[in-house]
C-alpha cells in the first residue's frame, strides 16, 4: 500500500481543488463568543504574505480599535507559514476567517505562476532572450522586462481575494450589504478608524453622495499637520496612487470592476491598483468618486518590503504609536466636515 501511494502523481489541478475545499470548510473562529456573521456590517480583509513583525504591528492596532469586536476579520494568504498561523489563530477580540489563494508560489513554485526555470530573466533583453530560446521570450512587458512571478503575484492574489470574498464569504453568511475595508499587513490601524468609517457610511449621502469609494488612507510628507485636519473629509476623483489604502466599498462597486475584469487582468503593470486605475479611467460608466480622510486612519508602516530592505519595522511602529499618543484627545471627532471639494 505505501508503495503505490508514494507512486502517486498530484496534478496541479487537484491541490487547487484541495484548497478550494479548506478554503470553504475552515472554522471561523470566535463565532460563539461574538455571535452570527450575518450581523456584521464591516467585513476587514487583509492581504497576507510573510512578514509577521508586520503582522503583529497590525493585529495589535485593530485590537485597539473601537468597535472591532462588530467585524468580520478575513485574512487572505499566499504562503502557508506557521508563525503567521499562529499570530492569527491567537485573536481572540473579533471574529475570524483565513482563506488561502490556491496558485501560490508556495504551492507551484516551479510552474506557472510560479517561476519556471526555462522564463527568461527579468532584464534579459528581447533579442538576447529570443537567442536563448528561454520560453517567454516573446513577452516582455512594455518595458521591455520578462515577468517576475513573486511580483506579479500580489496582483493575481489581489483579484482573486476580491472575488472569493464578494462571491464566496458573502454568499456563504448572506452579507449583502456589508462594506469591505481593506488592509495589508504593514499597516497601522488608528484606534478611531471604525468609528469614522461607519460615520461617514451612515452620513455619505451629506458628505459625497456619489462617492462609492471611502478611503481612511492617505499618503502624508508629515504629520505635523494631523491634528488640525483630524476631523476633515475630502472628496475627490478616485486617483489609484493617492486613494489605495484602507480602501472601504459594498458589493455593487465591486461588480462594475469585476465587469471589466479583462482590462484589469491584461493591462501591462503588476501594480493591483494601477490596474485598477485603467478600469475607473477606461471602463466604468462614471469614473469613482472617494471620500477620504484627511488625517489618515490607515497608516503604512512597511519600510521593510519588496523594494526596500534598508529598515526598522519597530522603530516606524514606534513612531506612530508616539504621534498617535499625542494626538489621542482629538480622536473620535464628534462632527466632521468636508473640506476638500474637487
Amino acid at each position: 500500500m505505501s508503495g503505490s501511494y508514494s507512486n502517486m502523481t498530484i496534478t496541479g489541478q487537484e491541490i487547487v481543488i484541495s484548497v478550494d475545499f479548506l478554503n470553504e470548510n475552515f472554522d471561523l473562529l470566535n463565532l460563539a463568543k461574538f455571535g452570527p456573521v450575518e450581523n456584521v456590517k464591516i467585513v476587514i480583509v487583509v492581504q497576507v504574505h510573510n512578514r509577521p513583525n508586520y503582522l503583529a504591528n497590525l493585529i495589535d492596532s485593530l485590537r485597539q480599535t473601537k468597535g472591532i469586536e462588530e467585524t468580520l476579520l478575513v485574512f487572505s494568504h499566499d504562503i502557508n507559514v506557521s508563525p503567521v498561523n499562529e499570530l492569527i489563530r491567537n485573536i481572540t477580540f473579533s471574529r475570524v476567517l483565513q482563506i488561502y489563494y490556491p496558485f501560490n508560489m508556495q504551492i507551484f513554485p516551479h510552474v506557472f505562476p510560479g517561476q519556471d526555470p526555462r522564463d527568461c530573466p527579468e532584464r534579459l533583453g528581447k533579442e538576447a532572450a529570443l537567442s536563448s530560446k528561454c520560453k517567454n521570450a516573446e513577452h516582455p512587458d512594455k518595458y521591455g522586462n520578462y515577468r517576475v512571478a513573486k511580483i506579479t503575484q500580489i496582483k493575481h492574489h489581489w483579484w482573486w481575494k476580491m472575488n472569493y470574498v464578494f462571491d464566496g464569504v458573502f454568499d456563504r453568511y448572506g452579507l449583502s450589504n456589508a462594506w469591505v475595508l481593506l488592509l495589508e499587513e504593514d499597516h497601522y490601524v488608528v484606534p478611531d478608524a471604525l468609528y469614522i468609517l461607519t460615520d461617514i457610511i451612515r452620513n455619505r449621502q451629506k458628505y459625497c453622495e456619489d462617492c462609492e469609494i471611502i478611503a481612511l488612507g492617505s499618503y502624508l510628507q508629515s504629520f505635523s499637520q494631523y491634528g488640525s485636519t483630524i476631523a476633515n473629509l475630502g472628496a475627490h476623483p478616485w486617483y489609484s496612487s493617492r486613494h489605495n489604502m484602507g480602501m472601504a466599498f459594498r458589493r455593487e462597486s465591486w461588480l462594475k470592476v469585476k465587469n471589466c475584469s479583462e482590462l484589469f487582468c491584461k493591462y501591462d503593470d503588476y501594480n493591483w491598483d494601477w490596474s485598477l486605475m485603467q478600469v475607473v479611467a477606461k471602463c466604468l460608466p462614471k469614473p469613482f468618486r472617494v471620500v477620504f480622510t484627511k488625517s489618515p486612519r490607515v497608516i503604512h508602516i512597511g519600510d521593510c518590503g519588496l523594494h526596500t530592505h534598508r529598515c526598522n519595522a519597530h522603530n516606524t511602529y514606534m513612531s506612530i504609536l508616539s504621534i498617535m499618543a499625542k494626538h489621542a484627545d482629538l480622536l473620535f471627532p464628534s462632527r466632521l466636515t468636508v473640506s476638500d471639494v474637487r
